[in-house]
C-alpha cells in the first residue's frame, strides 16, 4: 500500500521541522546537556509537528549517537523505533483511550523499567479527550514519575486539561506554519517525486492548508491521484472547489467601481459552475483581508504574495478608501455568518453582493446621525422655555403655605405710596432671617406713637467710607469680579442653575447684610423658594461668616422688601395737632389666596381656575 505523503516525508530530526524553531531549540538543548523532563505537554493546532517532534524527541532521547541533539536515526535504538519494533516506546490514541479503566491499565505498566531502551516514553496523542476521572488518575504518576518514564502530551485543546496536569508539565505552544514555509516544503517534495508544480498551484495549496503543512501535503496527494507530472492551478482550483484569484480580482473590480450588473453576472457563472457559496465567501473575505493589508502596510515584501499579485493589488485599491475596504469586509463577514444558518445560501450571497456594490459609508452616516440627534434635543430643549418655566412655577405653588395666603400673612414691607402704612400683602419667607434693626426702631410696630413717629431722627455719628472694590463700597462692581467664581462654586455642587442666578437686577448692600434682587416676575419667585441658601451660603464662603444674603422680589433703594420697618424720613413741617384714633383701614391689597398668589406669578402660568 502506496504511503501517505505527510508519512513519507515526516521530519526525522528537528532540524527538519519547518516553522518552530523556538520549540526544536529548547528541545535539543536538554538532549545535549542529558537532562530531559518527565513530562511535557505539546499544543497547538492541527499539522503544525506535534506527533512529527514527540516521535523525534522519543529517539533523540534513546539513541546512542546523537548529533547536537538530534537523533542518528542509524544506531540500534533508532531504528528499533522506527521500525515499531519496540515496546518502550508507546504511541496510544487518548480519544480510544480515555477511561478511567485504560488509565489505570497504563499506571500498571509504567512502572516497569524499559526492556531494551533507556527511556519509556509514551505520546498520548489528542490528550484533551482524557476523561476528568482519568486524569486524576493519572495525576499520581506524572507528579512522581520513574527515573525511566517520559510523558509526551499532544494536543489541539489545552484549555481542556485540568489545571493540576498542567502545573506538571512542561508547556510547548507550536504555531501555525507561514506560507512561505508551507511553500518551501511542497516544492522540496516535488523535487523528490520528480513533479513540476506551477507558481499559482503552489500559492493556492499553501493558502488552502490554513497554516497546517499536513492539510497541504495531503491535498498534494489528492492532486497527484489524478496522474500527470505536473501540478497547475487549475486542477487544484477543481479539487478544491475554490474560485480562483483572477475571478476574486474581476469581481472585486466590479465592486469598488459600482458595477452592480457585472457583479451579479460574474457570481452567477461561478454558482452556476457549481461553485459552493460558502467556499466563495470565504475566499472573498480572505481576498479583502490581502487588500486591506496592501492597503495599509508600507513593507509590501512581508504580504504573502509574489511581486506581481502586490502590484495588481495595490493598483486596485489606490482608490479607494481605506474604510470602504474595512466596512466591505465587516459586510462579508456578516454575511458568511447570515449563510451559515440559512438554507437559502445563494440568495444570501448575492444580497451580500449588492450591498458591497451599493457601499454607505457607516462611519459618515453614524456621526451624521449623532449630530442630527444632538441638534433636535437641543432645538427641543430650548424652543421650550416657558414651558420649563411653568414646571417650576407650579411646583412652587404646590409648596407653598396656603394657609399663611388665608390669613394674610404681614410683612414689614412698605408700598411707594404708603408711607403711614407698614403692611405689605406679599407673603414672608419662612426661612429669611430677621435682620437687626436699624438705629433705633420701637419693638411693638402694631401701634406707633404718632409723635415718635414724626419726631425727627437724632443726627447720627458720620459712618466711614467704605472701600470702592469691596461688596459694601460697590455691590454690583465686585459681583461682577466675582460671577466666574459664584458660578464655579454652584457647577461644583450642581446647587443653582447658572442661567437662573445670572438673571440678578442689583445687588444692595446694608453693612454686613446683602441683598440680591430679582424683579422678574417669573424667576425671582422660584429663586427666592428654592435657591436662597444655597446663594447665600455660596456668599458665606467668599466673604465670610459675617456676611448674610437674602434674595429680594423687588427694586431696592436702600431698604429690602422683608426687611424690619424702619422710621420715615424727618419731615420739615409743622408738628400736627394730637387726632382721634380711628381704627385702622384695611390694608390695600388682594383679600383671596388666589388673589395673592396672582399678585406674585403671572396668571397664565398658574393653571387655575
Amino acid at each position: 500500500m502506496k504511503k501517505a505523503i505527510y508519512r513519507a516525508f515526516r521530519p526525522k530530526t528537528f532540524d527538519e521541522v519547518l516553522g518552530q524553531d523556538h520549540i526544536t531549540r529548547v528541545l535539543k538543548n536538554q538532549i545535549r546537556s542529558g537532562q530531559p523532563g518527565h513530562a511535557y505537554l505539546f499544543a497547538g493546532t492541527r499539522g503544525t509537528g506535534k506527533t512529527s517532534c514527540a516521535k523525534i524527541f522519543a529517539r533523540a532521547v534513546n539513541c546512542l549517537h546523537p548529533v547536537d541533539g538530534n537523533p542518528c536515526n542509524e544506531c540500534e535504538n533508532c531504528k528499533a523505533i522506527l521500525d515499531e519494533t519496540t515496546l518502550d516506546v508507546v504511541e496510544m490514541d487518548a480519544a480510544s483511550n480515555r477511561r478511567i479503566d485504560d488509565i489505570r491499565e497504563l499506571k500498571e505498566h509504567v512502572v516497569y523499567p524499559p526492556s531494551q531502551l533507556k527511556y519509556k516514553v509514551y505520546i498520548i496523542d489528542e490528550a484533551h479527550m482524557i476523561t476528568r476521572e482519568a486524569f486524576n488518575a493519572l495525576l499520581k504518576i506524572m507528579e512522581e514519575p520513574p527515573d525511566h518514564l517520559i510523558f509526551i502530551l499532544a494536543t489541539t485543546d489545552p484549555d481542556q486539561v485540568p489545571d493540576t496536569i498542567l502545573s506538571r508539565l512542561q508547556r510547548y505552544e507550536f504555531k501555525r506554519l507561514d506560507i512561505p514555509s508551507i511553500e518551501k516544503n511542497i516544492r522540496h517534495i516535488a523535487g523528490e517525486l520528480d513533479l513540476t508544480v506551477e507558481d499559482s498551484a503552489l500559492h493556492a495549496m499553501a493558502i488552502a492548508a490554513d497554516g497546517a503543512m499536513r492539510d497541504a501535503l495531503s491535498l498534494m496527494d489528492q492532486v497527484l491521484a489524478g496522474g500527470g507530472k505536473t501540478i497547475d492551478e487549475e486542477t487544484v482550483q477543481a479539487i478544491l472547489g475554490t474560485v480562483g484569484y483572477q475571478s476574486m480580482s474581476e469581481m472585486a473590480a466590479a465592486i469598488f467601481q459600482n458595477r452592480l450588473s457585472q457583479t451579479l453576472s460574474l457570481s452567477q457563472d461561478l454558482l452556476d459552475r457549481g461553485k459552493d457559496p460558502h467556499t466563495f465567501i470565504k475566499e472573498l473575505v480572505e481576498y479583502f483581508r490581502l487588500l486591506l493589508l496592501v492597503k495599509g502596510m508600507d513593507q509590501k515584501d512581508k504580504l504573502p504574495l509574489d511581486p506581481t499579485q502586490v502590484r495588481e493589488l495595490q493598483d486596485l485599491v489606490d482608490e479607494v478608501e481605506m474604510d470602504r475596504i474595512i466596512d466591505s469586509l465587516s459586510l462579508l463577514l456578516e454575511t458568511e455568518e447570515v449563510l451559515r444558518r440559512s438554507d437559502f445560501s445563494e440568495a444570501v450571497f448575492q444580497a451580500g453582493l449588492v450591498r458591497l456594490v451599493n457601499y454607505v459609508d457607516r462611519k459618515s452616516l453614524t456621526s451624521r446621525l449623532a449630530a442630527l440627534e444632538e441638534k433636535a434635543e437641543a432645538i427641543q430643549r430650548w424652543e421650550t422655555p416657558r414651558a420649563l418655566v411653568r414646571e417650576e412655577v407650579d411646583k412652587a405653588i404646590r409648596a407653598m403655605d396656603l394657609t399663611a395666603l388665608a390669613a394674610g400673612t404681614k410683612t414689614g414691607a412698605s408700598g411707594p405710596k404708603e408711607e403711614e402704612a407698614f403692611e405689605s400683602t406679599s407673603p414672608a419667607p419662612q426661612d429669611l432671617p430677621e435682620p437687626e434693626p436699624i438705629n433705633s426702631v420701637p419693638q411693638n410696630l402694631s401701634e406707633p406713637e404718632p409723635e415718635a413717629a414724626l419726631r425727627p431722627a437724632p443726627p447720627s455719628a458720620p459712618k466711614p467710607e467704605a472701600d470702592p472694590s469691596s461688596v459694601e463700597g460697590n455691590p454690583m462692581a465686585w459681583l461682577r469680579d466675582h460671577e466666574d467664581k459664584l458660578l464655579d462654586y454652584f457647577s461644583a455642587r450642581n446647587s443653582v442653575p447658572a442661567y437662573l442666578f445670572k438673571k440678578y437686577d442689583d445687588l444692595v448692600s446694608l453693612g454686613k447684610d446683602l441683598y440680591l434682587v430679582y424683579t422678574h416676575e417669573t424667576l425671582g419667585p422660584i429663586m427666592k423658594k428654592e435657591y436662597e441658601e444655597a446663594v447665600a451660603q455660596a456668599f458665606r464662603e467668599i466673604l465670610g461668616p459675617d456676611y448674610r444674603l437674602f434674595i429680594s422680589l423687588e427694586a431696592m433703594e436702600g431698604a429690602p422688601e422683608a426687611q424690619p420697618v424702619t422710621p420715615p424720613e424727618p419731615v420739615s413741617r409743622p408738628e400736627p395737632q394730637p387726632e382721634e384714633k380711628k381704627e385702622p383701614a384695611d390694608p390695600v391689597g388682594p383679600s383671596t389666596p388666589l388673589d395673592k398668589m396672582k399678585a406674585v406669578f403671572p396668571e397664565d402660568l398658574l393653571h387655575i381656575e
